[in-house]
């Protein structure tokens, strides 16, 4: 949620393979449901959307 607040606005690099989180040093990747991931969003009073490879907006 802070890095929500601070402009971090793409999941980009967990589209394919998750491995973000060991790369900044976990021992393990994090494993988020899609609904977990949207109700982190709407928390903070944002839309969550998806988007596909050309950065269109899914319906």
């Amino acid at each position: 949620q802070v890095a929500l607040r601070c402009g971090a606005n793409d999941f980009g690099g967990t589209l394919m393979e998750e491995n973000i989180s060991r790369a900044a040093g976990a021992q393990y990747g994090v494993s988020l449901s899609v609904e977990e991931i949207r109700g982190i969003i709407r928390e903070i009073g944002r839309i969550p959307k998806e988007r596909n490879t050309l950065y269109e907006i899914l319906e």
